[in-house]
């Protein structure tokens, strides 16, 4: 049944943790909000995760796109804090 119904593009499974019911999602009314039947879960379904709620989808891209801008900026810094450019052949690796 599972593998029967993972074919079916309308069907999804509920997110929520430790939930396995599922069910039909039609874009219809409710959009790219999936509401579980069995626990009323919410899900947006263009980012398949749990619904940001207070956002729409654009207002949610930008903000996860400026988290994923600090993480690299963090990374970066952390990476030239505890690394030094390759001495040899002028590669420009860093290396720890």
């Amino acid at each position: 049944m599972r593998a029967f119904l993972s074919n079916d593009a309308t069907f999804r499974y509920c997110l929520k943790e430790g939930r396995t019911s599922g069910q039909v999602h039609d874009s219809g009314s409710e959009g790219n909000i999936f509401r579980c039947v069995a626990c009323t879960f919410l899900i947006c379904t263009t980012h398949d995760e749990a619904m940001h709620v207070g956002e729409t989808c654009e207002q949610y891209d930008a903000r996860k796109g400026c988290e994923r801008k600090v993480q690299n900026y963090a990374s970066q810094a952390k990476i030239e804090e505890v690394t030094k450019i390759c001495p040899g052949a002028g590669c420009g690796v860093r290396i720890e």
